[in-house]
């Protein structure tokens, strides 16, 4: 199965966090969404200071990894932020 890989940018830190992986976009969005909507995480203390980057996938059927030549920004924290 391809698994999509994606990281987290902190910009105060200057420093990607470890990669995660998830089976599609949408997933990785909605869970950087629900970071940057938790008051009790940095990312939602700190929004406009993280970005959700795409880093490319692996197939889990033989480890082989196809990253983007650059890391591809998917948005900053604030902009997942749920209107009251």
């Amino acid at each position: 199965m391809i698994h999509k890989m994606y990281c987290v940018y902190d910009s105060k830190v200057e420093a990607y966090m470890m990669p995660f992986y998830v089976q599609s976009k949408g997933q990785a969005i909605r869970m950087f969404a629900e970071l940057a909507n938790d008051k009790d995480t940095n990312v939602g203390k700190y929004p406009a200071e993280f970005t959700l980057f795409d880093l490319g996938e692996i197939d889990d059927s033989n480890a082989k990894f196809k990253l983007h030549s650059t890391p591809i920004a998917v948005g900053v924290a604030i902009e997942f932020i749920k209107s009251e």
